[in-house]
């Protein structure tokens, strides 16, 4: 009889140990999905080109130190263009005349615009004129209204160049600064000869000095 009852106790406690696992199983079973995903962006380059031709390189970076050279008085041409073999190497006096090219590139993976501003510093009033044309391009006949007596009247605002898709593409332009100071011949009337005549015998030689600032901003 006592072997019979412990027999039930073991059957009773088997089962309640299966009823208790099928429990704690129940409890614990779940569904369980997971997924993620993620994005990476890179940073667009920005490189703006200047110098004065137009095999510009990283060297003509303004955002570091370009190689620019803006020495528009180093070749003092005659008026009309020609070698200047009257006057004295460097110095400037009526009758010439002088340029410097420069080349602009937008190198960047983002649209950029571009502002060139003109100050000459001339506090004795040397009588030049100021042009602006295409690179390359001949000087301006003195009878075309390109020529400006300011010549920050020649300044660029906020011009657009496309972005660079490739490294090998490039929004470009490129200009041509001239400067002169007109030589009066005996058939122009009210000769400003006495105001030139009064320049070149200065105490101290009068100087002038043409600077030019280029500003490159991303468009938005």
């Amino acid at each position: 009889m006592k072997k019979h009852n412990m027999m039930r106790v073991a059957s009773a406690m088997a089962v309640v140990t299966l009823l208790s696992t099928g429990l704690i199983s129940g409890t614990l079973a779940k569904y369980t999905s997971t997924t993620s995903a993620s994005s990476t962006a890179t940073v667009a380059k920005w490189s703006f080109l200047l110098g004065n031709s137009n095999n510009l390189t990283t060297e003509n970076d303004i955002t570091g130190t370009p190689s620019w050279n803006f020495n528009i008085f180093d070749t003092v041409k005659d008026s009309n263009g020609n070698d200047e073999t009257h006057v004295a190497n460097k110095k400037i006096a009526p009758g010439t005349s002088g340029s410097v090219d420069l080349y602009l590139e937008n190198a960047s993976e983002v649209a950029a615009k571009y502002s060139i501003e003109f100050e000459c510093t001339n506090n004795n009033n040397i009588p030049l004129k100021y042009a602006l044309v295409a690179a390359n391009a001949e000087m301006p006949d003195s009878s075309v209204a390109d020529w400006k007596s300011s010549i920050a009247d020649l300044d660029k605002t906020d011009i657009e160049l496309a972005a660079a898709t490739t490294e090998a593409a490039t929004d470009e332009a490129n200009y041509r600064l001239y400067w002169k100071w007109e030589f009066d011949d005996d058939s122009v009337t009210n000769k400003a000869d006495a105001t030139d005549l009064a320049l070149g015998t200065a105490e101290t030689a009068p100087t002038a000095t043409i600077k030019a600032t280029v500003t490159a901003t991303q468009v938005d």
